[in-house]
């Protein structure tokens, strides 16, 4: 997000800005995508809490 507004919004040249938005876009799919069933029951309110306790 950073990337998108200094480039576009205040106009900085980010050297090797083409190739590194679609790169980062892609993981970020591919994060979503991978998690979706995590991400649904983060939703429900199914998923299993974290724990630290012994």
């Amino acid at each position: 997000m950073t990337l998108v507004i200094r480039e576009n919004l205040f106009h900085v040249d980010i050297a090797g800005y083409g190739t590194l938005l679609p790169f980062l876009v892609f993981v970020a799919v591919l994060v979503v995508f991978t998690h979706r069933k995590n991400i649904q029951r983060l939703l429900a309110g199914n998923e299993n809490k974290i724990s630290f306790k012994k």
